[in-house]
C-alpha cells in the first residue's frame, strides 16, 4: 500500500468516517471511499474489522460460509442503500427538470420520500 493509502486505512480501521478523513486530510469523501476500495481489494479483504486486524498484524485465515454469508448480505445492505439513493436522486433531478428554472417550484415539491408512488 501507499504511504497515503495507510495514513487513510489507519484512519479509518480506529473508527473514522469517509467525512472526518476527508476533513483531516483536506480530500473528498469520495477519494477517501475510492482509497478503501483499492485498499480492500489489495489486502482481500471485506470488513473494517479485518481491516483493523491486517495492520495489527493479525493474519487473516480462510473464510468459512457464515463469513461469506455476512459478508454477502452487507454488501446487499450496500447496494440497498444505493439504490435507495440513486432513486431519490432521480426523483429530485426530475423536479428541477420540470421546473423548467423555475426556483420556486423546486423548492415547494415535495420531498421524494413523500411523493406518491
Amino acid at each position: 500500500m501507499s504511504a497515503r493509502e495507510t495514513e487513510i486505512a489507519r484512519a479509518y480501521a480506529n473508527g473514522g468516517t469517509y467525512h472526518r478523513i476527508a476533513e483531516q486530510l483536506g480530500i473528498a469523501p469520495s477519494t477517501v471511499r475510492t482509497h478503501l476500495s483499492s485498499i480492500y481489494r489489495k489486502l482481500e479483504i471485506s470488513s473494517k474489522l479485518e481491516l483493523f486486524k491486517v495492520l495489527e498484524g493479525d493474519a487473516i485465515g480462510p473464510r468459512d460460509e457464515t463469513d461469506q454469508a455476512a459478508i454477502i448480505s452487507e454488501l446487499a445492505l450496500s447496494l440497498e442503500e444505493s439504490l435507495s439513493r440513486e432513486q431519490a436522486l432521480g426523483e429530485v433531478l426530475g423536479i428541477i427538470s420540470r421546473s423548467e428554472g423555475r426556483i420556486d417550484d423546486v423548492i415547494k415539491a415535495p420531498s421524494p420520500s413523500k411523493m406518491p408512488e
